[in-house]
């Protein structure tokens, strides 16, 4: 296990196709390293002039937790989460797929290499039992002449000794015996070992004081075969007494063992390409070259190849045979920085020339934005034939990987990061206060959100509908909460309208309302930083150190209402400046109680949910105040700006504020078409290195 480990570390640091030293990574402290060399698959990337324009800098980015699952389960067909296990990532500006806080650490290498080697295994899997010895003991069994000698058995002529074992299934094993001989005359005993049809004869020259053992491999078909060691060239002398006999001690079967070809897992038939026949190193290239296109994102050099072939050499001089090589061979791709980053190259090392991606960085960065996960093969094939630049190629992929499930990926990451879809989950409303609300309507809130959003993808939706939707997706549960005509509903969300101006859009949701809420009551404030910095992207400063708390118990707030409790919090200078901006736009959702259902009165009071948007736009309700978010082009700002800020892995500059505003006042502009935008957008489709 040593020897394997290190040698899989060897390949890594020295055999991969890239410097580890070279790799362009922020350390923990946020220093910059140096950049990645030129791409060696990509020697003429096409410079556009300096100054025209700034793509910006990304620094290289390693795969998250669930990109790193959604590449395994693509790669492999492997569903079992194995990133679940790793260290949580660190977020940035929002995502946790931000290239300079996926920091690495010795705890990342160790369950790195754990995983890939179990990965490998399940992978290649023959679907066959586990290699087993089975033993026949001579003096037990009793052969067809002679008699038993303390744990021999003694052949004093011409006979066999043999028994039926069970082959569990078709392959490689190893038919081996322990025996002696006495010597009479002038040739040494002769053993013939047998499976079924397969024979091997050895000459036993061994004594009694040094008993040989003797094997041979052969392919064995499944089911039941007579095992057997055959004695057959008796020899008495009558004059002199010379007798040559044979003393058997066992015979194994011991197997199967490198069972090439024998089926097994889905992943196994689709790496194992052919079988090494009298030609390994070339079968072993064969198999390399076509998992490493996949594994690593594009073709594999030359040198590349031949170095993980070299693992051949390594499972040989470990006593192991082809199958062991190309585990090996796997795991240390799966070790590669090539594979567990993705790698971007520059023209020239800390150049800050702009410059063109090339088709194959292209197909990651567009694969990871919208799957999360790895190029399949027809973004392989496109960018191996150099087209994946072309405008209406780049139209088509998009809308060809927004039809395929695994674009789910994009509610999974960007937009339940984004919009703190699962934010729910973590919420502990009081049980005195709420006792209606339980897992059922929880995980049902979050289906909600996830649904919706999912919705305004598949069908194009303006931008503003995320604010103003009259619709929303609801079971017999959630539409009983909310107030809404459940009749023929079940447990199963579907799709249906509001009915009334009491909710619109996201902001009506019960789950984003009641994640930020308190336990026992509603919070303006919460409500209102959220639709600031994730709605108009204005981030609010943090609350200075030692606020307190606003009362939130019955008893404490001697009857007043949430609204004139954060009114008389907000007549404090230290807290004046952070809630006169949030609580006005909090207070136009006070009808939604701490869990989202609607209310006209509170503490015996009438709501009072008029509120102002900044700069000072008056307004009254959620259904005013949704139409004031949708208008304004904050919103498409946002939106795009938390799209290119996902979909590069870094955040934005000031210098990437024309990009934003290109897109962003596109007209018409709906969820497809703003992805669409941003995967065409120059920040993109290019990089540069140079300073951050």
């Amino acid at each position: 296990m040593i020897k394997t480990s290190l040698g899989i570390l060897l390949a890594v640091v020295v055999g991969s196709g890239c410097d580890v030293g070279e790799l362009n990574m922020r350390t923990p402290e946020g220093e910059p390293g140096t950049a990645w060399p030129n791409d060696p698959n990509n020697p003429g990337t096409e410079t556009p002039g300096a100054g025209e324009i700034d793509p910006g800098r990304v620094t290289i980015r390693r795969l998250n937790r669930a990109e790193y699952n959604n590449t395994i389960r693509d790669l492999f067909g492997d569903t079992t989460r194995p990133a679940d296990n790793f260290p949580e990532d660190d977020y940035g500006y929002g995502f946790n797929n931000n290239s300079d806080v996926l920091s690495l650490s010795l705890i990342h290498l160790e369950q790195y290499m754990e995983a890939s080697a179990e990965i490998v295994e399940r992978a290649l899997d023959t679907g066959a039992p586990a290699s087993s010895t089975q033993r026949v003991e001579a003096e037990v069994a009793g052969g067809s002449v002679g008699a038993a000698r303390d744990e021999y058995w003694n052949l004093w002529s011409n006979g066999t000794i043999s028994q039926v074992v069970t082959v569990p299934a078709a392959g490689r094993y190893l038919v081996r015996a322990r025996a002696y001989q006495t010597q009479g005359g002038p040739d040494p005993a002769n053993m013939v070992l047998s499976i079924g049809s397969q024979t091997q004869s050895f000459d036993v020259t061994n004594t009694s004081t040094n008993p040989g053992v003797f094997e041979f491999e052969t392919q064995v078909p499944e089911g039941g075969q007579v095992l057997s060691a055959e004695f057959t060239n008796d020899y008495y002398d009558e004059p002199s007494g010379a007798d040559r006999n044979l003393y058997v001690d066992y015979i194994e079967l011991e197997g199967p063992i490198d069972a090439i070809g024998t089926g097994g897992s889905a992943a196994r038939d689709q790496i194992m390409t052919c079988v090494p026949g009298e030609n390994p190193q070339a079968c072993a290239a064969e198999i390399i070259s076509g998992f490493g296109r996949k594994a690593w994102r594009r073709t594999l050099t030359q040198e590349e190849v031949d170095r993980l072939v070299q693992f051949q050499d390594v499972a040989a001089a470990e006593g192991e045979g082809f199958e062991r090589g190309i585990r090996l061979a796997l795991q240390a791709m799966l070790m590669s920085p090539n594979f567990l980053f993705r790698p971007e190259f520059d023209t020239a090392q800390e150049s800050a020339e702009p410059h063109t991606l090339s088709d194959w960085e292209l197909a990651s960065r567009l694969s990871y934005f919208i799957w999360s996960s790895m190029p399949d093969d027809t973004l392989l094939d496109l960018a191996e034939a150099g087209q994946l630049q072309d405008d209406e190629v780049l139209r088509a992929q998009v809308l060809r990987m927004l039809e395929d499930p695994k674009a789910d990926a994009l509610i999974d990451t960007f937009l339940t990061q984004w919009l703190y879809i699962d934010a729910v989950l973590e919420a502990q409303p009081d049980a005195e206060t709420f006792p209606e609300f339980d897992e059922e309507l929880r995980q049902s809130m979050r289906q909600e959100t996830r649904l919706f959003v999912k919705d305004l993808i598949a069908s194009n939706a303006p931008l503003e509908t995320l604010i103003t939707a009259d619709y929303t997706f609801v079971n017999a549960r959630l539409a009983a909460h909310y107030g809404m005509d459940a009749t023929g509903l079940t447990a199963e969300l579907v799709k249906r309208p509001y009915g009334d101006d009491s909710r619109r859009g996201l902001i009506s949701h019960a789950g984003l309302l009641t994640a930020r809420s308190h336990p026992t009551m509603s919070s303006p404030v919460r409500r209102g930083e959220w639709i600031l910095a994730n709605l108009w992207c204005d981030e609010p400063l943090p609350p200075p150190p030692n606020v307190e708390n606003i009362a939130q118990s019955p008893e404490d707030r001697e009857g007043k209402t949430v609204r004139e409790l954060f009114e008389m919090h907000s007549e404090d200078p230290v807290c004046a400046s952070c809630h006169r901006i949030m609580d006005p736009i909090g207070f136009g959702l006070e009808h939604y109680d701490g869990i989202g259902a609607w209310r006209d009165t509170e503490q015996g009071k009438p709501i009072d949910a008029s509120g102002v948007l900044p700069p000072d736009i008056a307004f009254n309700g959620p259904a005013e105040l949704a139409d004031i978010l949708a208008g304004s082009h904050k919103l498409s700002e946002c939106a795009t700006e938390k799209t290119l800020t996902f979909a590069l892995g870094r955040g934005m500059k000031t210098s990437d504020k024309p990009q934003i505003e290109a897109i962003a006042t596109k007209p018409d502009l709906g969820f497809k078409d703003l992805i669409t935008e941003v995967v065409l957008s120059d920040a993109f489709r290019m990089r540069r290195g140079g300073e951050f």
